[in-house]
């Protein structure tokens, strides 16, 4: 049975973590996971899905690395558009809130 895009990325996933693994090592630490996948499954996906980053220590899964992290940015009031409003300020500086994010998340 051919495995599915999701199954693949799942599988990856687990064996990644939140360390870069080289592509070297992947069959063996899938299969020592026991996981049946194909490197041409492996290769397809690695083509098409942003989830999985190449970089020079190896595969990583974007979003283990990602994980409970947040980033804030200043946004000068005079460039400000799209109805973020300003809801704290310090000097020269001002804080909004992204109604758009579930919950209207300060920034």
């Amino acid at each position: 049975m051919a495995l599915t895009n999701d199954d693949v990325r799942a599988a990856l996933a687990e064996v990644i973590g939140v360390r870069a693994v080289s592509r070297d090592r992947l069959p063996d630490l899938l299969a020592e996971a026991g996981h049946r996948v194909r490197t041409e499954d492996v290769d397809r996906l690695l083509q098409v899905d942003m989830a999985f980053a190449e970089l020079r220590d190896g595969l990583v899964y974007v979003p283990a690395l990602t994980e409970g992290v947040g980033f804030g940015v200043w946004v000068d009031p005079g460039d400000r558009s799209g109805g973020l409003p300003p809801v704290a300020s310090s000097p020269g500086r001002d804080r909004v809130v992204d109604r758009r994010r579930p919950g209207g998340s300060v920034r």
